[in-house]
């Protein structure tokens, strides 16, 4: 029996009922995708996320693939000088196979005008629009992809960090990359129910992305589909959903007489599978991103796969960096300088990176914790 309190003992001596259950009422039902993630409200004034534990915006940039030397020197300053300590950054780069909309927007006026234009530019929508799944090519993998740049930057509601610092570090954000001649947009939730909508269930058109949101409902549970069935495996997680929905026609049409097209979206089952990276190199120089899309040269290079690659940033307190640098060049200078250092060279080395670390701290650089992980998406 369940332990019983002194109000029950009371009110067993009033109403005379001193039957009580076993133990609690267990859960009914799989916790579900949404269940993970942790969107929750939206604040129109400021444009802030409120999460079940954080504060943040998201911005959606384009991809950058003319950087240099400069490009990376603003981009340093921007998280030096901009960036306070206790922020969290999420960079995600998405190769979407969502390129229906784009060829829309090039195939359209060119079928209004007719004529041998218009027959033309069908036939190169049908060609393009098979390069979403199927390689344009015979020699090589080479696929058609909307990248997408995805930016969130936030902090815990337990630090002092507030919505006018994070709408600072916002305006910050956008001037500089209004410097790099990068576009960027600020997304509310209608648009990161889509993005979310498009990586679990890609499709050609996504002609059935949603437009709108319940301001009276959690964001999270807005986020995944109804349709989306889910089975977690030990490698990887496949995802599963409705075959008939809404397309686009071939003249990009959405609706006819006011009425969704509905047609057959394939493939409707989609493997995922996440991997961490072993190795780093030393250094990355900005004009090495465009290898994130593959290569022009290598075909190995080339991806065969929808891609994801997601860089997680998280800055901590100045002083405490500060405090843990000295400790670990004092510690690795006295190993370096032991007996025992002949026979670990590594020792020598652990101590110039910390010095190094050390010497761009005081320069005015920020130490921070860094995450990479890739994700893979195959029908």
């Amino acid at each position: 029996m369940a332990a019983r309190s002194f109000w029950d003992s009371f009110l067993t001596l009033i109403f005379g009922d001193a039957a009580h259950p076993e133990a609690e009422r267990p859960l009914l039902g799989a916790p579900m995708l949404s269940n993970w993630l942790p969107y929750r409200s939206f604040d129109a004034k400021s444009r802030m996320f409120i999460n079940t534990e954080s504060v943040g915006f998201i911005l959606e940039l384009a991809p950058m693939m003319g950087a240099d030397e400069r490009s990376g020197e603003i981009l340093t300053q921007f998280l030096s000088d901009a960036v306070p300590s206790g922020c969290e950054i999420q960079l995600i780069h998405w190769q979407s196979p969502s390129i229906g909309e784009r060829i829309a927007d090039w195939v359209m006026p060119r079928v209004v005008a007719k004529g041998v234009y218009g027959r033309a530019a069908m036939h190169r929508a049908r060609w393009l629009r098979r390069g979403a799944w199927m390689s344009i090519s015979k020699d090589a993998p080479f696929f058609v992809r909307s990248h997408r740049v995805i930016l969130s930057v936030g902090a815990s509601l337990r630090s002092p960090i507030g919505a006018d610092m994070l709408a600072t570090v916002r305006d910050s954000l956008m001037g500089t990359c209004q410097a790099l001649s990068i576009p960027a947009r600020d997304m509310g939730p209608v648009e990161l129910i889509a993005f979310l909508d498009d990586f679990l269930c890609p499709s050609v058109d996504n002609a059935d992305r949603p437009e709108h949101y319940s301001e009276l409902d959690p964001i999270n549970v807005q986020c995944i589909r109804r349709d989306l069935e889910t089975q977690v495996t030990p490698d990887r997680i496949v995802l599963k959903t409705e075959r008939f929905r809404p397309v686009r026609t071939a003249e990009g049409a959405e609706e006819i007489d006011g009425v969704p097209v509905i047609g057959e979206v394939v493939p409707d089952t989609f493997d995922w599978r996440f991997f961490a990276v072993r190795h780093l190199p030393k250094q990355w120089a900005p004009w090495d991103v465009q290898k994130i899309i593959g290569d022009m040269v290598n075909d190995k290079l080339r991806f065969g796969c929808n891609v994801m690659t997601v860089l997680g940033l998280t800055f901590q307190d100045d002083e405490a960096v500060a405090s843990r640098t000295g400790l670990k060049v004092m510690r690795t200078t006295s190993l370096a300088d032991s007996r025992s250092a002949r026979f670990l060279p590594q020792l020598s080395e652990q101590r110039d990176e910390w010095q190094y670390v050390q010497a761009e701290i005081r320069q005015g650089r920020k130490l921070c914790q860094a995450y990479y992980g890739v994700g893979a998406l195959s029908p």
